[in-house]
């Protein structure tokens, strides 16, 4: 199922309704980065551990409810009647999600690692959101003992996930720079390629293997 669930996430971005939503999720979060930049360069651990998780939920929670239907293949986006009908438990699966990723970057060293990454934090929070959102509809969905069983990846399915949109963000990264270098040889757009392009690049890192969870879920439904 690693594999097909690998295939799964790329072919949703076949969809092009997948790519309004992906271009409505990075463009809010790049006016969340832009705002971000305007903090002093040291803007410390506080900031790091506590605003930029609750900053990403804002953004992230209606986003996500808007785009998470099309991503489990059942029709259209959310529409705006329903993510306003549904707002309180977007607000309770958001807080839950932001309150667990502020308690992991807690954790030594392995806090560090997700307080330093956009594409952690966004590939977390988009994890517990959809299970806090979806967890007991899909488990009526998984009829199967065996389906039950395998409803979510494994740890080493979502490792493995995620260091194949590390490769491809970092593939990216290398040809942004690349590119970057020869329209602005004096480098005077450093500071936006650094502390926007890049955690951009970050979110969308996040979001791929994200894509490839839920294709895992709708395979071990049968959807």
């Amino acid at each position: 199922m690693f594999i097909d669930s690998v295939l799964g996430g790329f072919a949703l971005f076949a969809e092009g309704r997948v790519w309004l939503g992906l271009l409505a999720f990075v463009c809010a979060n790049a006016l969340l980065l832009w705002g971000l930049a305007l903090l002093p360069a040291q803007e410390g651990c506080l900031v790091r551990l506590l605003l930029r998780p609750t900053a990403l939920g804002l953004v992230a929670a209606p986003l996500l409810y808007w785009l998470l239907p099309v991503l489990l293949g059942r029709g259209e986006f959310a529409s705006l009647e329903l993510i306003w009908t549904g707002r309180w438990l977007q607000l309770k699966a958001g807080l839950v999600a932001v309150a667990l990723l502020i308690l992991i970057g807690a954790i030594p060293f392995l806090g560090g690692m997700v307080a330093g990454s956009w594409g952690l934090q966004t590939f977390l929070y988009a994890v517990l959101f959809f299970r806090f959102l979806f967890g007991d509809w899909l488990l009526t969905r998984a009829v199967t003992g065996r389906a039950r069983d395998e409803l979510y990846p494994g740890l080493f399915a979502s490792l493995a996930y995620l260091l194949i949109a590390w490769l491809i963000v970092e593939l990216l990264r290398l040809g942004l720079s690349a590119l970057l270098a020869r329209l602005d040889p004096t480098r005077r757009l450093r500071r936006l390629e650094t502390r926007v392009l890049a955690p951009t690049l970050g979110v969308l890192g996040g979001l791929l293997p994200f894509f490839m969870y839920v294709a895992h879920v709708r395979l071990a439904v049968g959807g």
